[in-house]
């Protein structure tokens, strides 16, 4: 709040940064997957997806079908989709306390209009890389679920949320968009205008140095501020373009940040899931994505 007070305009700034992000980037994708995601709950739509892919992914997952379609709209829409509707699942009664736990460890993913678009293209301006990251976050995260399909899943009827429970099903659609988007728009101008001034006062010095010294100091920077928030992470990395920034930038979106971590805690709240379950998954996720990613750069990138 001091250096808020004493630096206005340049905080003011950065908050605006981060508020036009969302607007431009994260508002156009999510808000239509938000009420679409909504509305097949409601009525019940999801159904039909649950029982065609029960068999893929009772074998990949130990899961029910339903896991395929929370992580399919989680790969085209990003974070904070696939939490989401875990939590509204778990709030219908469609899925157990147990099942969303599970479901959350690799059900939490970037999206590829942020992944391809916005750092492959337009932080690192290379199509190649947008695609690479994109394909080595999104392998890592089935492999997340592979690893973690030993956890228990106690299935129960997947008799998923019907209109009935609604009597205005698409204005609830329309409200619980609105209202999750711009949740969603307030987390990134705060954590973005955060992660500025513990920048800006040298908060991570001390981590900063020691890593320098072995990725490099543009690297270094990048890594510290990938933990408060990741799209100003992945724009660090970009300012010295190399294999090994390219991987850091990947373990940085797998990762999301203090800001997507916060995100996901207000949804899976709400579902009774294990925080400290989706957090080791992450965690997880971050290494199997950056590790994929430098491999695949090593091969195709000169």
């Amino acid at each position: 709040m001091v250096t808020l007070a004493a630096f206005p305009d340049r905080y003011a700034s950065s908050t605006f940064t981060g508020v036009k992000v969302w607007a431009v980037s994260v508002l156009p994708s999510l808000l239509p997957f938000f009420f679409l995601t909504s509305l097949l709950s409601l009525v019940g739509g999801i159904t039909p997806c649950v029982k065609f892919l029960s068999p893929f992914t009772g074998f990949l997952y130990r899961t029910s079908g339903i896991a395929a379609y929370v992580q399919l709209m989680s790969f085209l829409s990003g974070y904070p989709v696939g939490v989401k509707i875990i939590a509204d699942l778990k709030k219908g009664g469609a899925i157990t306390t147990e099942e969303a736990t599970k479901l959350s460890t690799f059900c939490s993913t970037s999206g590829p209009l942020f992944v391809a678009g916005s750092v492959g293209v337009g932080m690192f301006s290379d199509k190649t890389i947008g695609l690479i990251l994109l394909l080595s976050h999104l392998s890592s995260s089935v492999l997340c679920g592979v690893i973690f399909r030993f956890l228990p899943s106690e299935s129960k009827s997947h008799g998923l949320l019907t209109a009935a429970k609604s009597q205005n099903v698409l204005y609830d659609s329309v409200y619980s968009a609105v209202i999750s988007v711009a949740v969603v728009g307030g987390f990134i101008a705060v954590f973005y205008t955060f992660s500025q001034i513990l920048s800006d006062i040298n908060a991570f010095y001390f981590i900063e140095k020691p890593l320098a010294a072995v990725i490099g100091e543009n690297n270094a920077k990048g890594v510290t501020t990938a933990l408060i928030e990741c799209t100003f992470a992945c724009k660090t990395f970009s300012a010295d373009p190399t294999r090994l920034s390219v991987a850091l930038s990947c373990g940085a979106i797998s990762f999301g940040g203090l800001s997507v971590w916060c995100q996901s805690a207000a949804y899976l709240k709400s579902a009774n899931v294990k925080f400290y379950i989706f957090a080791a998954a992450k965690l997880v996720h971050t290494l199997l994505s950056f590790a994929l990613c430098y491999a695949i750069a090593a091969i195709v990138l000169p």
